[in-house]
């Protein structure tokens, strides 16, 4: 028996025209899979993103804390019972923003602070002034909250010279 030609055609083509309204099996398998490894990616790259960001908060409040205490160094004497000297061995609190606190309840950073004898030579200076300097090393701890093992700490040094 002899088909006419179009019953041919239409059996060849079970899908009738207008009614191509899903996607395939396959083609959602794809963009699932697609959509699963972009996220493991970003996922991925997350832990990274947050440490950089808990560096730099560190830094500035770094810079910030060394603001504050370079500022609070000019204000003192060199010597005296409120003196740069009276400084070595003590302990001070600042928050993340660098503002002084008067103990170490909400504090982020701990300063240290070590004073230098005011009469130690420095090299290459007048006489006039090496009597009147005093080198203060300042070692920042943070966070506070942690154990001090797991602190990072940064050291850094002033000069100060009385007038």
């Amino acid at each position: 028996m002899i088909l006419p030609r179009q019953t041919i055609i239409s059996a060849k083509s079970p899908r009738l025209p207008g009614k191509n309204k899903g996607f395939s099996l396959v083609e959602v398998v794809i963009a699932i899979g697609l959509a699963s490894s972009s996220m493991l990616l970003i996922l991925a790259l997350l832990p990274v993103g947050l440490n950089n960001v808990r560096q730099a908060v560190g830094q500035v409040g770094e810079a910030g804390v060394a603001r504050q205490v370079r500022s609070d160094l000019q204000q003192l004497p060199l010597t005296g019972t409120k003196s740069i000297q009276s400084l070595d061995g003590q302990t001070s609190y600042y928050t993340q923003q660098g503002i002084k606190l008067p103990n170490s309840t909400g504090a982020y950073f701990q300063a240290t602070f070590a004073v230098s004898d005011p009469s130690s030579k420095v090299v290459g200076a007048p006489t006039t002034f090496n009597s009147s300097a005093a080198n203060v090393t300042v070692t920042l701890a943070y966070p506070v909250a942690v154990a001090s093992a797991s602190q990072q700490k940064k050291t850094f040094s002033l000069l100060e010279a009385g007038q």
